[in-house]
């Protein structure tokens, strides 16, 4: 279709003008850290979100779809819950989740008259054929055609033994153990059409969904989505308005983060998306623009890990080398140096919202200590003369400074860190090899912990996500994607027991001591590591006139996350 000129060719036309005066600021200002107040929605308009990935695709299983990507994503497929900022799942798709006194048996009733864009039915059918693709069903009944659609949600549904139809509008789901969190572990899992699954192909390409947008073209570098008119939601406090509020959307990726900061503080995008984990050089100085910026902080709900691979016959199947590792980590002056003072030191594995949150035995900075472990290992392996292990890290500026500081630090400690340059996609596909399930690398550092819940967190803790006794048909996948999400290949079955206990509870404060135990355990043998916690920050420009960020609500008293690395609930946005 003819169109004219996007803002991606716009933006690159203005960006020469605007780069250099990125860091010059004079007026102070606090952020935005509510949600924003501005005139009466009306409907109406476009926006131009500036991003920091790339698009290869639409499909969870094919491609690296995660991040702000994922929130892209997010305008035209929907899951079945969403969370609320205390983590809570309300219904999105889906109006409720009934489990069976023993969380064995859980009842999915969908909402009535969705549709997706092509017209197809929402209903079980749809839900169960999802599912079935995520989670490797289709692989065993379609054999190497349906091979494409094996991926890491093998292991987030390895509990689940059979999805049932009971009616047009209620799934039955049949678990192998107890999970008392399986509408929290449905919120990260997205809905399409039938046609968007039939092939690999088609699932890449055509991201046929539910939500407030359909696809009118994508490249690696732009997003460009339309107004849904048969839009299944409406504002629940302005019941006859219906959504979404935009005509279009466009997501145009700018890899460097002082690139997307100037974009949005010249208005040559309208908002962008800017990660904590390296920008907060550029985030520190939009909050100082009050006049020309607003900005929504996520809440430090992420925490990047250092995941030592103890399966790979390097140096960290010795935990005296996991021990020297971890105490040598100098997470005060990472945060302030890398993050500038942005971020949150950890005490703990996980931030201390997270359920499984617990200081007991996490690792202090300590340098002498870290060169005593470092002696035991040498003593323990005389053929070795260094502990030398390799890592990982994409070429950006800031990633690389990332590698360097923490390289710097080891060498203090006798430690010697090998960087490897490679960018995301690459590590990634060798870190996560969904045909062995092995991991390439001697240490990892990536974000999969995070927010405040287990569910999404499971598949990285557990050995593997199949129990040895699982009865599930799909536990042919046990030694390949049965432990993909396991980076650190750890072989601890008390963490096991410990999460399985956990899951089964059937009160909060029960989940939350077994949830503890497990978290001390991880500290207690060096399984994995926190650096520093962070946030994502959603910046709009002020003369675009964007608001809405965080106003809202799917039902009517339940607000959902206002900002998260996704990026804001696209439906909600419009021109005030």
């Amino acid at each position: 279709m003819s169109r004219t000129p996007t803002k991606l060719a716009r933006w690159r036309t203005g960006l020469a003008f605007t780069v250099a005066g990125v860091l010059a600021c004079s007026t102070a200002a606090s952020n935005a850290s509510a949600a924003s107040t501005a005139a009466a929605p009306r409907a109406g308009g476009e926006a131009t979100i500036a991003i920091p990935q790339k698009f290869a695709g639409f499909c969870f299983t094919t491609t690296t779809l995660a991040g702000p990507t994922l929130g892209a994503a997010s305008s035209m497929l929907e899951p079945l819950f969403t969370k609320t900022p205390t983590g809570e799942a309300v219904g999105l798709l889906a109006q409720s989740a009934t489990p069976s006194t023993d969380f064995k048996t859980w009842t999915i009733t969908l909402r009535p008259n969705i549709s997706f864009t092509n017209g197809q039915a929402f209903n079980a059918d749809a839900v169960i054929e999802n599912l079935d693709n995520i989670r490797g069903a289709k692989y065993l009944t379609g054999g190497a055609a349906k091979l494409w659609t094996l991926s890491g949600g093998v292991a987030a549904l390895a509990n689940v033994l059979a999805l049932r139809k009971i009616d047009d509008l209620n799934v039955g789901i049949d678990l192998f153990k107890p999970q008392n969190d399986l509408d929290v572990q449905l919120t990260s899992l997205y809905i399409r059409a039938s046609a968007s699954l039939a092939t690999s192909s088609a699932c890449v390409n055509t991201p046929i969904g539910t939500g407030p947008f359909t696809l009118v073209s994508w490249s690696p570098n732009e997003l460009i989505v339309d107004r849904n008119p048969n839009y299944w939601r409406t504002d629940p406090n302005r019941p006859s308005v219906k959504l979404p509020y935009l005509n279009r959307i466009e997501f145009i990726s700018v890899t460097e983060g002082s690139q997307r900061a100037a974009a949005v503080r010249k208005g040559t995008a309208d908002a962008a998306l800017m990660w904590g984990k390296t920008e907060n050089t550029f985030i520190k100085d939009l909050k100082l623009r009050k006049s020309v910026v607003k900005v929504f902080d996520t809440p430090i709900h992420y925490y990047p890990s250092m995941w030592l691979n103890q399966g790979n016959g390097g140096p960290f199947s010795d935990i005296n080398a996991r021990r020297a590792v971890v105490h040598c980590i100098d997470r005060v002056n990472f945060n302030k140096v890398r993050l500038k003072g942005e971020g949150e030191v950890p005490t703990s594995v996980v931030g201390s919202q997270n359920i499984l949150y617990n200081p007991a035995g996490f690792p202090a900075f300590d340098v002498e200590k870290s060169k005593s472990y470092v002696a035991q290992y040498l003593a323990a392996n005389p053929g070795k003369t260094s502990l030398t292990f390799n890592s990982p890290f994409n070429s950006s500026t800031t990633e690389q400074a990332n590698a360097l500081f923490l390289k710097n630090t080891f060498a203090k400690c006798g430690i010697t860190m090998e960087i490897i340059v490679e960018e995301d996609t690459v590590w990634a596909a060798k870190a996560f090899n969904v045909l062995t399930g092995k991991n390439a690398y001697d240490m990892v550092y990536t974000g999969l912990v995070t927010e405040t819940d287990a569910a999404i967190n499971f598949p990285f803790l557990a050995t593997n996500a199949f129990p040895a006794d699982s009865t599930n048909p799909l536990k042919v996948f046990r030694g390949t994607l049965g432990y993909i999400g396991n980076l650190g290949k750890h072989s601890d079955t008390k963490v096991d027991e410990l999460l399985w206990q956990a899951r089964a509870a059937t009160t909060k404060a029960a989940a939350r001591t077994a949830y503890r135990a497990v978290t001390a355990q991880v500290q207690s043998e060096a399984l994995f590591t926190s650096v520093v916690n962070f946030r994502w920050a959603f910046v709009t420009n002020n003369k675009s006139k964007l608001a809405g960020v965080g106003t809202l609500q799917v039902v009517k008293g339940k607000k959902v996350r206002p900002v998260t690395a996704q990026g804001a609930d696209w439906a909600g946005l419009y021109i005030g």
